[in-house]
């Protein structure tokens, strides 16, 4: 007599759980610098008003053109780690689509339909994305949010 065959957790599958590590990994990261993302662009609203309050007293700057030159090579320097900050944001978020991507096709593999795939991604966006994680900018997180879905049903239809 045969015993009826042992059904396991498609979640549980090692290819479905390290995708779901790499996705859950990618997702800090980019949480991590969209938060200097956030902070560039405070610093350039910030820098915009401080130019125009400089534009308006002009001359009180040849008083302390010094310190003002000492001032713009710490905003520079401090613009250019900003801006090194986004591009490794960039880099995240298209790893965030890659890992996103791997996860939808190992669901697919076994069997989940497009609806239990799009939930199993939406739980794990809302597992990473968790006060324990770090903050993303809620702006960010908003889109981040939108473009994973977007992946998640762009990848289950991929052909395979």
């Amino acid at each position: 007599m045969s015993s009826a065959p042992e059904w396991s957790n498609p979640l549980d599958a090692d290819r479905v759980v390290a995708a779901c590590s790499r996705l859950d990994q990618s997702i800090s990261g980019y949480n991590r610098h969209a938060v200097m993302s956030e902070r560039y662009r405070r610093s350039m609203e910030r820098f915009n008003q401080a130019q125009s309050r400089f534009e308006s007293v002009r001359w009180m700057v040849e008083e302390t053109r010094a310190t003002v030159g000492a001032q713009q090579a710490a905003r520079a320097e401090t613009l250019e780690r900003m801006r090194v900050a986004r591009v490794a944001m960039a880099e995240h978020r298209a790893s965030i689509e890659s890992c996103v991507r791997d996860y939808v096709h190992a669901l697919r593999d076994e069997g989940l339909t497009p609806e239990k795939v799009l939930v199993a991604v939406k739980g794990r966006l809302t597992h990473a994305v968790t006060e324990e994680a770090p903050d993303a900018p809620v702006f960010e997180a908003q889109r981040l949010a939108v473009d994973v879905l977007t992946w998640t049903i762009d990848a289950y239809y991929d052909a395979a």
